[in-house]
């Protein structure tokens, strides 16, 4: 009897801590963004200007929030952001500004975006640059610095580089059969070119489809088979070894610069040295140069709306960029919570460097104790470059539920095998005890109208969402 009273109180005490624990808590960390926003201030400033960032302010008027579909006849949240650049040198500098192309969120699909940048009041003409997609956010922002200079980097790749198109022919067709068979090519030891034509790369494995009973590859080496030899399969996992044979049909010589102009995605003249770039530097980048020729040439990079203006010696010059307001959106907790950031912008600042904002709106701000409450809304100054970027959130409630629902499904999944517990239990003991038997059908009772309850709440937050 004591092991079943120390039962009760251990399935208890389970119960009200899962209660605790699951049920809807406070809203307090950044948001995971359901539709992602985008940033004010993510823009990059040549660093060979000897322009100097003086001082920001960010000027947000948001008397509404974005859905999914918002269009521009009902949408009217905006940003005004002014940077203010000073020339401390003796002579007339020009400074280059290059913003992010195209990265408007998703739920921007019915709302024609605009971007609009002036300086001192003049409205600034943009030209559309491009640079490479690398891992690295560093090389990514040395990359877009470069454009100022139409600088290109040193490298041993040259537009003269010589390739080789390798063509092979299988002249052992009974192997073939009909059935797929790749070509396969192992690069531990090989720090060449290689571009496979409908090709896959694993690691250091190179798979290329023989198609016709022939297979392709792209190299900058002469002699490719005379060093290196190829093993054969029936799948692109090599689990399906066979033995195949083949012999080199032909070669011809091509130069880098027409290899990747071949393939070239602009007709533009005026972007192919930027696009060119961009190939390159993926290949410079690599630890291992061997390439599906395929996914090689898929988009390779990043696209800039550059412009640039110049500032007279000893003076100052005002951008002012004028953009929509578009947080991003995190539709789990309750109510939603919009997601906003700010960029400290690329660019060399003087030393007593300060960003202002403002947000003006019938919101609060959440997420960040810095803003201080104004008679129209919060704001909040940052004093020199750190830190980077600056976030926080806006919501119609100030505590608003980390989840809806969240809590409530973990509870019903941990409650479930306790009610099957509970029947089993009463069943068993219904041969011992009735007095027993009634504290058991009781705890099943209360574990049935929890999980009731829970399924209530589910049906009320899907049916809140159905209705945003």
């Amino acid at each position: 009897m004591k092991k079943f009273k120390f039962f009760i109180i251990f399935v208890s005490v389970f119960i009200i801590s899962t209660m605790f624990l699951c049920a809807p808590s406070v809203y307090a960390t950044p948001p995971l963004e359901d539709y992602e926003g985008r940033n004010l201030g993510n823009f990059i400033v040549g660093a060979h200007s000897d322009v100097l960032l003086e001082k920001a302010e960010i000027k947000i008027k948001a008397p509404d929030l974005p859905d999914d579909r918002i269009s521009a006849e009902t949408y009217s949240s905006n940003a005004v952001s002014d940077y203010t650049f000073y020339n401390p040198t003796s002579s007339d500098r020009t400074a280059v500004v290059c913003f992010g192309y195209d990265d408007a969120p998703d739920y921007t699909y019915y709302f024609e975006d605009y971007r609009y940048v002036y300086f001192d009041g003049a409205k600034a003409d943009f030209q559309k640059r491009y640079t490479p997609v690398v891992k690295n956010e560093n090389d990514a922002v040395s990359f877009a610095v470069a454009l100022s200079d139409e600088y290109l980097p040193e490298w041993d790749i040259t537009p003269d580089t010589k390739l080789y198109v390798h063509t092979y022919k299988i002249t052992s067709s009974d192997a073939v059969q009909g059935k797929e068979i790749f070509a396969c090519f192992s690069a531990e030891r090989y720090n060449k070119m290689v571009f496979g034509v409908s090709a896959s790369v694993n690691n250091r494995r190179m798979n290329i489809k023989v198609e016709n009973n022939r297979f392709t590859l792209i190299t900058s080496e002469k002699q490719f088979d005379d060093i290196y030899d190829f093993y054969f399969s029936r799948s692109a996992e090599n689990t399906e070894p066979v033995q195949v044979e083949y012999e080199l049909q032909s070669t011809r010589e091509i130069s880098y610069s027409d290899y990747i102009n071949s393939h070239m995605p602009f007709e533009d003249e005026d972007v192919s040295e930027d696009i060119y770039a961009c190939y390159t530097a993926k290949i410079e980048n690599s630890e291992y140069r061997i390439f599906s020729e395929e996914e090689f040439f898929k988009d390779q990079y990043r696209t800039w709306n550059k412009t640039e203006f110049v500032i007279p010696a000893g003076g100052r010059t005002v951008m002012t960029v004028k953009e929509p307001f578009f947080p991003g959106i995190d539709e789990m907790p309750s109510p939603d919570v919009y997601a906003v950031g700010i960029d400290i912008p690329y660019a060399t600042k003087t030393e007593n460097f300060e960003m202002k904002i403002e947000v003006e709106t019938s919101y609060y701000v959440i997420g960040n104790k810095d803003f201080i409450k104004t008679q129209n809304g919060y704001e909040h100054t940052v004093m020199g470059a750190q830190p980077e970027s600056v976030y926080f959130a806006l919501c119609t409630s100030e505590n608003p539920s980390k989840d809806g629902s969240g809590g409530w499904i973990v509870l019903l999944i941990l409650l479930l095998p306790l009610l099957l517990l509970g029947v089993v239990i009463a069943i068993v003991l219904f041969l011992i005890c009735a007095t027993v038997v009634f504290v058991c059908i009781g705890a099943a009772v209360a574990a049935v109208v929890l999980i009731v309850y829970g399924i209530v709440r589910l049906i009320m937050f899907i049916v809140n969402k159905t209705k945003k």
